[in-house]
């Protein structure tokens, strides 16, 4: 769990970035910063199922020999738990801001193509090799 904890924490720092390559509308950045983001997630991902995997695993033994858990390892799981909800609750609270960000930009772009003459639904794609006119 304090890898997802550590995981979380990075995301939130990614997030941050995005943020600002957003509003500072660095393409480049917000490319590489998006790239980092969905690597981190990937291997959040498998982090997650090791996780699912390990407390089945618990689960299936204790099934088997049933046993008292100790109070020192049932302290260390809550607090474990409770770290890790603290920092998923912290990340969607960034990761909602930057959505929101990212979507009011794109909101004020399309009203700008739109104010300016330039609609979205004007492109045409490029020439098709052997063709004369536009597909």
């Amino acid at each position: 769990m304090t890898e997802q904890i550590a995981a979380y924490g990075r995301l939130s720092s990614i997030c941050s970035q995005l943020m600002v390559a957003l509003a500072r509308d660095v393409p480049e950045a917000i490319e590489s910063v998006v790239r980092a983001g969905d690597a981190e997630m990937l291997r959040m991902r498998a982090r997650l199922v090791e996780l699912v995997n390990t407390l089945a695993a618990f689960a299936d033994a204790r099934s088997a020999h049933p046993a008292p858990i100790s109070d020192e390892a049932r302290a260390a799981f809550e607090k474990a738990s409770a770290e890790l909800l603290d920092a998923a609750r912290s990340f969607q609270r960034i990761r909602r801001r930057a959505a929101t960000l990212a979507n009011n930009g794109s909101v004020f772009t399309a009203a700008c193509m739109e104010m300016h003459g330039v609609r979205p639904v004007t492109y045409s794609l490029p020439l098709t090799r052997g063709s004369t006119k536009w597909a």
